[in-house]
């Protein structure tokens, strides 16, 4: 793993490939503590390891050796929050608090909604365009949920019920002739090396409406609309709703912008620069 100054310029590199300590499998998520330190999410080990310039300083197991990505949690307050995947379990996801000492104090069901697709035994085969659930930590120890095809947010309390919902009077667009094809020919790759059988009612019609939810340090809720449809102005556009639900601003980026986070009055994600290379970039919010 390497940091950067936020001019960019590299500043040191730690952990390295494996088991032991300050090594790592699969990092599925970071999260800045309160306190200073630095919380590493390892998928394959199963644990955390806190980190503190750039040193560890302590390691805890954590709940399940089996994980879900993107990675959704963060720190709230004192507590990490870290939704962990619990295989055969009802529900299969639950939201744990984790204090300071790497203790789990508390969990709560994260509802999942059931979306049919494509299986290879256990292995589900995800179509072009088809509807996908979007999720969202929220620091105030919440979780937004939304399925990609419906303008509708849903922010889970503690308990496993919906405690607020943000919807948009907007429909999906049908695919275009050239999403239609190149969804037709990912079906016959499927069929034809994979042997599996796609049934007429999975294979999409519309666009998505929704690619990503990104909640703010502040509470606001930034809302990553779907990409244009092939052919147009490549962009990225935002809704911006502050936390009690009201839209305030849409935001629009001439070039296509991964979120990650939004903190502080600045916004962070990923771009590619002008000879295709992955940069993280920031900006203030105006």
């Amino acid at each position: 793993m390497r940091t950067f100054a936020p001019d960019g310029s590299f500043l040191s590199r730690f952990g390295r490939r494996g088991g032991g300590p300050g090594e790592f499998k699969h990092v599925i998520g970071l999260s800045p503590a309160p306190d200073g330190s630095l919380w590493i999410v390892d998928g394959q080990n199963a644990r955390y390891t806190v980190l503190r310039d750039g040193a560890v300083v302590a390691t805890y197991r954590r709940g399940a050796g089996v994980y879900t990505v993107p990675w959704v949690g963060g720190h709230g307050g004192e507590y990490l929050y870290d939704v962990v995947l619990v295989p055969g379990g009802d529900p299969g996801e639950v939201l744990v608090r984790v204090n300071a000492d790497g203790v789990a104090t508390g969990t709560s069901p994260v509802p999942v909604e059931s979306i049919e697709m494509p299986r290879i035994g256990s292995i589900e085969l995800p179509l072009p365009f088809a509807p996908r659930q979007l999720r969202a930590f929220d620091p105030a120890g919440f979780v937004w949920t939304a399925n990609s095809h419906v303008y509708a947010l849903y922010r889970i309390g503690p308990g496993g019920d919906t405690v607020q919902v943000i919807t948009q009077p907007i429909e999906p667009r049908p695919l275009t002739a050239a999403e239609s094809d190149s969804v037709a020919r990912y079906i016959r790759t499927m069929r034809s090396e994979f042997g599996v059988d796609v049934r007429d009612a999975l294979v999409p019609r519309t666009a998505p409406l929704l690619r990503r939810i990104t909640i703010a340090n502040d509470g606001s809720i930034w809302v990553t609309l779907a990409d244009p449809p092939a052919g147009s102005p490549r962009g990225t556009r935002f809704d911006i709703f502050e936390p009690g639900g009201r839209r305030v601003a849409e935001l629009t980026l001439d070039f296509p912008f991964t979120l990650q986070q939004v903190r502080n009055g600045r916004i962070y994600g990923v771009a590619r620069d002008e000879l295709g290379v992955e940069r993280v970039f920031t900006a203030r919010v105006p």
